[in-house]
């Protein structure tokens, strides 16, 4: 289980069929570079999120597709192809705890971009949730 918690897609829609929420919360990981220096840079033994453990809650977003409407599983859709393409070298990545310079490896910077990028579309507010951290 990740530090995020890992989901039943059936359950994770909540009552009000939030799925930007549902995907913000999924994507947030990947999309903000402070909780990558909280939880990876800054990971502790009993706080920390691998890298692995990001991305395969990134990939979960395709079980999701159904649920979505047409303009919201076209930005997922954006977002997963980056990530497909990113996933193979983001899991080769070292292990924790990562170096600071480690955040500016291209396949990060460019998963990170798409995972702001589609928030942002979707109207994710991933500053609120950085806030929570």
């Amino acid at each position: 289980m990740s530090a995020w918690g890992r989901f039943d897609v059936g359950t994770l829609v909540n009552a009000d069929n939030d799925i930007v929420e549902d995907i913000g919360n999924t994507l947030a990981v990947l999309a903000s570079r402070s909780a990558q220096e909280r939880y990876m840079v800054g990971a502790t033994r009993d706080s920390y999120l691998l890298i692995e453990e990001a991305v395969e809650d990134g990939l979960c977003v395709v079980d999701l597709l159904p649920k979505m409407d047409s303009r919201t599983k076209a930005l997922a859709l954006e977002f997963l192809v980056v990530l497909r393409a990113e996933s193979r070298t983001l899991m080769a990545m070292p292990q924790m705890p990562w170096d600071a310079s480690v955040l500016e490896h291209p396949s990060l910077v460019t998963t990170r971009a798409a995972a702001s990028l589609c928030l942002e579309k979707l109207g994710f507010d991933l500053a609120k949730w950085e806030r929570e951290l």
